[in-house]
C-alpha cells in the first residue's frame, strides 16, 4: 500500500483514499463502464464475464478489468453459484448510482 500523500481541497489523505474516495469519478467518465452497470441493471439474472463483454461489444480481459474496478467501489458484486464459474450483479450502491446517471443528477459516492 502506498503511504504518499495528496492534497485534496487543503487536506492530506493517502493515495488509496484518494482512489476510493473519487473513484466514482472514473466510473462516471468511462461509457464502457457505465455500459456494465446499465447491462446489469436491466437484465433478470447474474451474468458472466462473457455474457458481460458479448453485450457491450469488448474484449473479456477488457471486460475483467472493468469488473474488478467495480467490485473495488462497490458497484458490482462478485460470486460463484456451485459452480466454477464466477457471477455478476449490481449492488445496492451500483444500482442507485446507474440510476441517477442515467437520471443527468451529479452521481454521490
Amino acid at each position: 500500500m502506498e503511504n504518499r500523500k495528496v492534497v485534496i481541497g487543503e487536506k492530506a489523505i493517502t493515495i488509496e483514499q484518494a482512489r476510493k474516495q473519487y473513484l466514482f469519478l472514473t466510473i462516471a467518465n468511462s461509457p464502457n463502464a457505465v455500459k456494465i452497470l446499465s447491462t446489469l441493471r436491466r437484465t433478470d439474472r447474474p451474468l458472466t464475464r462473457t455474457d458481460i463483454a458479448e453485450n457491450i461489444e469488448v474484449t473479456v480481459e477488457y471486460t475483467s478489468k472493468l469488473l474488478s474496478d467495480l467490485i473495488y467501489g462497490g458497484f458490482v458484486a462478485e460470486f460463484r453459484m456451485e459452480s466454477r464459474t464466477k457471477y455478476y450483479a449490481l449492488t445496492e450502491k451500483g444500482f442507485e448510482f446507474i440510476k441517477e446517471l442515467k437520471s443527468n443528477k451529479k452521481p454521490t459516492q
